[in-house]
């Protein structure tokens, strides 16, 4: 009789605990039902947004051990009730949930059990919602058009509960919002993110965060476009025809704030560009030493925020003015105990020429003398004396004084009688 009792007492709590009607959730395991165990009596309730706290009277029964929780799952579909919690010690009279979440309904109930781990009756069913998530910062703003960063503001938050703030940031590129940083302390009110790409748009919101590591919802989203490059510079030439120097020149800028330009040079157009001038001009002077070299320029412009412009494209050719051609048909001919040269003009720039002489009596014995601004094409050398070798070479100049390179030697001895 006693086991027939017992089966019927399980069945009736599996109704009641584990099936319920279609308005009570129901448990996932099934239990033995002890009657004459005492139910909880529920004495109230405290609700947060991430916690919820119980208070039940004192289980004054000796049989009594402990009490255990049941709770819905807001996130399944289902209407059943599992255990979360088995207080063994029936002096304990309250339990905060933790394991919940803000703004939502929860189902509770309670049951008593003994050492044999059988189960009272279940509690009334305790209906409790959690408090909302906190709402963001009342106002949040934000300044653009700076130099590679962009400044947050905000109005400190007035829940005294808030600690920290939490920054977020989106771009068109990755639409998924990323956590750039975490300003502690709730009456701090602004952030700089820095480090960021010229004329790009960003967007931002930002979340408080509690002692207790809640988060608000986030706040209003705001959009801020970083300050652009300077203009590219333009206009830009360099000479061919100077002598030892190339000038290189350019049109003003016209973007704001403007505080100097860049000058790079190059050996080739696309090789390296090494800076060689910062300048508040509109053109450079680059002294070279040598006639008839080149170079490739490319210029910039830089703000005052430090922001430099893309440099000039494409590059431009500049070179220092070559040499003259070398004179042509150079000949030497003894007549008449005399060396009479010749030669023939080879470029318009000519202007004169000079003869470049070499004695050689030995090896070790040598003399070289010049002859400077002849204007003809001819001259007549009679300082010359037998057993002597004489090395003739003849240069071009111009009016700038740039010489062009000797023309090839000519020799000319006599033995004496």
């Amino acid at each position: 009789m006693r086991s027939l009792i017992h089966i019927i007492l399980t069945a009736i709590l599996a109704v009641l605990l584990f099936n319920g009607c279609s308005k009570t959730p129901s448990a996932q395991q099934k239990t033995v039902l002890d009657s004459s165990l005492p139910k909880v009596s529920i004495n109230g309730t405290l609700v947060d947004m991430n916690a919820i706290a119980f208070e039940w009277k004192p289980l004054q029964h000796p049989r009594a051990v402990g009490v255990a929780i049941y709770r819905n799952d807001p996130k399944s579909n289902s209407t059943k009730l599992h255990l979360i919690k088995r207080i063994n010690n029936k002096n304990v009279t309250h339990y905060v949930d933790t394991d919940v979440m803000p703004n939502t309904k929860y189902q509770y109930i309670f049951t008593s059990f003994n050492k044999d781990g059988a189960e009272s009756h279940p509690s009334k069913m305790v209906n409790v919602s959690t408090l909302p998530r906190l709402k963001s910062v009342s106002f949040f703003s934000s300044i653009g058009n700076m130099p590679r960063k962009a400044k947050l503001i905000w109005r400190p938050h007035t829940n005294a509960k808030v600690v920290a703030y939490e920054i977020q940031r989106q771009t068109f590129d990755d639409p998924e919002w990323e956590v750039i940083a975490t300003v502690k302390g709730r009456l701090n009110a602004e952030y700089i993110d820095e480090d960021l790409e010229d004329d790009k748009v960003y967007k931002y919101r930002i979340r408080a965060i509690t002692f207790d590591h809640l988060k608000s919802l986030p706040s209003e989203t705001v959009q801020v476009t970083t300050k652009p490059l300077p203009a590219t510079v333009t206009g830009v030439t360099a000479t061919t025809e100077a002598v030892k120097q190339i000038t290189i020149s350019w049109t003003p800028s016209t973007a704001e704030s403007i505080d100097y330009y860049k000058v790079y040079r190059a050996n080739s157009s696309d090789g390296y560009y090494k800076l060689i001038k910062k300048t508040r001009q509109t053109s450079y002077v680059d002294r070279i030493k040598k006639d008839g070299v080149g170079h490739y320029y490319r210029v910039s412009v830089v703000d005052r925020d430090g922001l430099e412009s893309l440099k000039s494209n494409p590059p431009t050719y500049g070179s220092t003015l070559g040499k003259p051609k070398t004179p042509k048909n150079f000949r030497a001919e003894l007549i008449n105990g005399a060396v009479y040269l010749s030669w023939k003009r080879a470029d318009n720039r000519t202007k004169s020429y000079t003869l470049m002489k070499t004695s050689r009596s030995g090896w070790l014995s040598k003399s070289t003398s010049h002859v400077d601004n002849i204007t003809k094409t001819e001259l007549t050398d009679t300082n010359i004396a037998p057993d002597i070798l004489y090395e003739y070479q003849i240069f071009a100049v111009d009016a700038n004084g740039v010489k062009s390179k000797p023309s090839e030697a000519v020799e000319i001895s006599f033995e004496s009688k």
